[in-house]
Formats: C-alpha cells, structure tokens, sequence
C-alpha cells in the first residue's frame, strides 16, 4: 500500500504516466530498492497499474486499472451504505 501511495505522490495528471525510480521511493520509505521493486511487481499482478516503457526507454506506471476499478467499487460501495440501517439515535 506504501508503494502505490508513493506512485501515486507523483500523479498529477490523469492522462499522464509516472515514472519515479524504484530508488526515490525505496529512499523516501526507508526499504531496499528491492522491496519497492516486488510491491510494484505485485501491484501489477493484482491488476492495480500498468508497466510502460515511454519512448526513452523509463519505466512508467499507469493508474487507469485503479482508476476503473475504484470507479466500480466505489459506486457499488455508496449503494450497498444507503440500504444499511445505523440505528436510532
């Protein structure tokens, strides 16, 4: 979760990628580079971001996975929280 917040710390704008080394990050938390390289593997796996190469050859992240996905739960989430009773108060 560390990992996707700090990619997401360089997120500006929605229809751009971010590119922030592994070694920025692994800084910023306090971890190895290697650490922040497994969590970005998995968040990747889990359907989350997407990997790119841009045309000078960096790495970049897209968040449009997340972007849809939250788009659904989230809707899903406000609909299942208007049919719940809190009780009287």
């Amino acid at each position: 979760m560390l990992v996707l917040v700090n990619l997401l710390a360089h997120w500006w704008e929605p229809s751009h990628t971010v590119f922030p080394r592994s070694t920025t990050i692994a800084t910023r938390m306090g971890v190895d580079k290697r650490t922040v390289q497994r969590s970005t593997n998995k968040l990747a796996k889990a359907g989350l971001v997407k990997r790119e190469t841009l045309s000078d050859g960096k790495r970049a992240f897209n968040f449009e996975p997340l972007v849809k996905r939250l788009s659904r739960d989230v809707t899903v989430a406000y609909a299942i929280h208007a049919t719940e009773t809190h009780g009287d108060f």
